[in-house]
């Protein structure tokens, strides 16, 4: 065996602690590294693979598109297959739910997925086919060949029109793909009625199609080709819609690739900091090794070796392990989740490519060893340099008990008494840079998992059902502009008998358990900026605290706000609607149809901006500006605040009391808590776990750091302990300089961790993830971080005072 391989194996027994410390990091990192990786591949493919069998699969949609238009499409290099559908009409079920009929070519029936399981497609205009979920919506029990009779509303020119009644035969009976609580039905009509229905001219066609450029490999040169076409043919961008879901599963998603990325990188950087740590403490102890081997005639280059074999051993039992316990937990995991839905990945199994999962296991292992070795390579630049550069004489002056470190001449002077608390800062302050790392590499997790519970802790359920409610419960009105059959639902129409009086809202208020009201007036204007009606909301002067302490941006009084001439605009509005052309100062026109027949043009001043729940996403002024616009009563809805956050009696007393007006709606704040409430779980999951492997690698660091203190010191100890130093004092002292390494922790962690948290919030506020509005700091994720470090410190010092106790007194003098 090579002589510098076999030193190389002797110095892994002889410090194999450290080595257990390295092995155990360089375990998790390259665990981590590959389950992440290959989950997240599999996931994604599996993903991909369920869109590809079940999900529409067109990539680009246009709406409104003419039939001269959508010829041209259909002839376009970048258009491949093509399809073509419109919308004719719908009928109007309860809860507002809608079956819709329309009219579509063979080729749009495929890009949608509807699939025809009986009968054959509608061809005579009196024939029509239906999912089982529309007809059992319907009230129909229907099967081929039955007659049908339905009213629908055909629409015409973009309004709804009087409903009619017609009989049908039922032609076809399509595949049961749609979900019954869902708000959207499908009906099929031939093209013959709707040429009956619609002149050529008012019917609106939807263009679907998948992009024929063979050579784009990305999603994002995908969407600039779906919007170029556009703009070359001037459809309008609220015209567009493209399938990010169909286009992540057919080409690279870089987002993707960013946040896979971003994750190696975190963990492999944790890795490093941990093990160069790691060898910086230890290195301090081999002065006298590597002086003596250099002394007898190795070179500089054979020195850097032996410290590389040491390490590169070590990743070499590691990293593979490592591997093999990301496969097995990646196995596990995929066996729990598809436990209860085999028929399902059979389903999507011959959408998979074996092959391909295969190849990028191969590569995701790759990875996770190259990255296991140059983690080792990176942490031991340093420590190998720091080896060849030692010289002989200062080998041979250096005691192997001794430590390197230096105190100021104020720290040197005697002292009557020595106490705990002066042992420990003289320690420290002798090991400032060694401290310093020790507590900068366990801050490195804790920052990452403050930015982390920020993320989550402003994703709360809570926050987000309060986003969308507020209030417990919130009573709205149903309006609409574009509908024939119901004119009573038109915002003029509506305001001439409002449902909202003051005696319904007096019976709410009555109910036990309804603690406080909140009612808001609205009036719906038509803006030049934006195609469709716009509301905009009056807030009452006893509410004007919700108006005034929600101002990001310029400023107001709410005396201001009565005359009318200056308004408030939510942020989101802003953008969403009038996409950021907006700005303080700016006049807004818009005209208002109070109901006598005569519009009213009014102008207003952008006065200041806000941040407003997205319940409200609107145009806000104080209540007062609307009595010169409508005398009329202008109560648009009504947020209830109740004694508890949901109480079942409360809603169904609310639900009798509005009963009977059908215009008025209700919604809960429990139903927007619960949906959102799983998402959350879920997500904190995962990011614990993630976070747990990653505060390993770390917590690696201060174990490392605090035995060796005290193998340092054993000989140190042992003099203490002989001239009268307790057992109790020992533990003391060890547990006081834990505890220093964790305040220092702690302070860092959660000093620099609430910094960059804060930027972090703001960019996922910017770009809507996760419907992030409101900053929480989280004292939670705070709490939990600090007892797991008080109760690893603890542990950890009772573990190195039994240590230091083993060996006799006599024998640690002797060191």
């Amino acid at each position: 065996m090579n002589m510098l391989y076999r030193i190389a194996k002797q110095n892994r027994i002889y410090y194999r602690k450290r080595n257990l410390l390295i092995g155990i990091a360089i375990f998790l990192a390259s665990f981590l590294i590959f389950f992440i990786s290959s989950f997240a591949a599999v996931f994604q493919q599996e993903s991909y693979a369920s869109i590809n069998a079940f999900n529409p699969n067109w990539q680009g949609q246009y709406q409104h598109v003419p039939t001269e238009l959508a010829d041209k499409l259909a002839s376009h290099p970048d258009t491949g297959e093509w399809g073509l559908f419109a919308e004719m009409a719908f009928t109007e079920l309860p809860a507002q739910k809608y079956v819709y009929y329309y009219c579509m070519s063979d080729d749009a029936r495929d890009m949608l997925r509807l699939k025809l399981a009986q009968g054959h497609m509608p061809e005579a205009e009196n024939e029509i086919a239906l999912t089982p979920e529309a007809a059992r919506q319907l009230g129909k029990s229907v099967k081929v060949g039955d007659p049908i009779s339905l009213s629908y509303q055909v629409l015409r020119n973009g309004k709804a029109d009087y409903s009619q009644q017609k009989e049908f035969i039922v032609s076809g009976i399509l595949e049961d793909t749609e979900d019954s609580a869902g708000q959207a039905f499908t009906a099929l009509i031939s093209n013959k009625l709707l040429e009956r229905e619609l002149p050529s001219g008012q019917v609106s066609y939807t263009f679907l199609f998948r992009i024929s450029n063979r050579d784009i490999s990305s999603t994002s040169e995908a969407e600039n080709i779906i919007k170029n076409l556009a703009a070359e043919y001037q459809i309008s961008e609220e015209n567009i819609r493209i399938n990010s879901y169909n286009l992540a599963a057919n080409y690279t998603d870089p987002n993707m690739i960013l946040i896979i990325s971003i994750i190696i990188c975190t963990v492999a950087l944790a890795g490093i900091i941990t093990i160069y740590s790691i060898y910086y403490v230890r290195i301090q102890e081999r002065i006298q090794e590597f002086g003596r081997l250099k002394a007898i005639g190795m070179t500089q280059k054979e020195l850097r070796r032996i410290v590389f074999l040491e390490g590169i051993e070590s990743a070499k039992k590691a990293a593979p392990l490592g591997i093999l316990t990301g496969l097995a937990a990646e196995i596990a995991a995929l066996l729990i989740l598809h436990a209860n839905s085999l028929d399902y990945f059979q389903e999507i199994l011959p959408w998979l490519s074996i092959p391909k999962l295969i190849i990028l296991h191969i590569g995701t292992a790759a990875l996770s060893l190259g990255t296991a070795f140059l983690m080792m390579y990176i942490s031991m630049k340093k420590p190998m340099r720091t080896a060849a550069k030692i010289t002989e004489t200062e080998a041979l002056r250096y005691p192997a008990y001794q430590n390197r470190g230096t105190l100021r001449k104020k720290a040197r002077i005697s002292r009557k008494r020595i106490h705990i608390f002066y042992l420990v800062r003289n320690h420290l302050g002798r090991y400032k840079t060694r401290s310093l790392l020790t507590i900068l590499s366990m801050s490195a997790t804790g920052i990452l998992a403050i930015i982390v519970a920020t993320v989550l802790s402003c994703t709360d359920a809570r926050l987000y059902a309060d986003d969308l409610c507020h209030g417990q419960y919130m009573i709205g009105e149903q309006i609409e502009f574009r509908n024939a059959e119901h004119p009573e639902r038109k915002w003029e129409n509506v305001i001439q008998d409002n449902p909202l009086t003051d005696d319904l809202l007096q019976k709410i208020k009555e109910i036990n358990g309804v603690r406080e009201i909140s009612v808001f007036d609205s009036i719906f204007a038509e803006i030049p900026e934006i195609s469709d009606k716009f509301e905009i909301l009056g807030v009452p002067e006893e509410n004007k605290s919700f108006l005034m302490d929600r101002i990001t941006q310029g400023s107001v009084s709410y005396e201001a706000l009565k005359s009318g001439e200056q308004v408030i605009v939510d942020e989101h509005a802003a953008k969403w609607y009038f996409h950021g052309s907006l700005n303080i100062g700016d006049t807004i026109t818009y005209v208002v149809d109070t109901g006598n027949g005569t519009p009213l043009t009014k102008k207003a001043k952008i006065a200041a901006f806000g941040d407003y729940p997205l319940a409200f996403p609107k145009i806000l002024m104080a209540s007062d500006a609307f009595k010169g616009i409508c005398p009329a009563n202008c109560h648009s809805g009504c947020s209830v605040w109740g004694d508890e956050d949901y109480n079942k009696e409360t809603e169904n007393q609310i639900k009798m009391i509005i009963e009977e007006e059908p215009l008025l709606q209700l919604s809960t704040w429990q139903e927007y808590y619960e949906l959102e409430q799983e998402t959350t779980r879920d997500v904190t999951a995962l990011c614990c776990i993630f976070l747990g492997f990653l505060g390993g690698i770390c917590i690696m660091n201060m174990i490392n750091t605090m035995i060796s203190s005290v193998q340092q010191r054993k000989r140190e100890i042992g003099i203490l302990q002989a001239v009268g130093m307790t057992d109790r004092q020992l533990s003391g002292m060890l547990q006081l300089e834990g505890g220093l390494y964790i305040l220092g922790t702690l302070f860092t962690t959660i000093a620099c961790g609430s910094l960059l948290s804060w930027p972090v919030f703001l960019w996922a506020k910017d770009h809507g993830i996760l419907g992030i509005r409101k900053y929480e700091f989280p004292f939670m994720a705070v709490c939990i971080i600090i007892v797991i470090l008080i109760i690893l410190e603890i542990l950890l010092a009772a573990f190195l005072a039994h240590s230091a106790r083993k060996d006799s007194i006599i024998d640690r003098i002797r060191l």
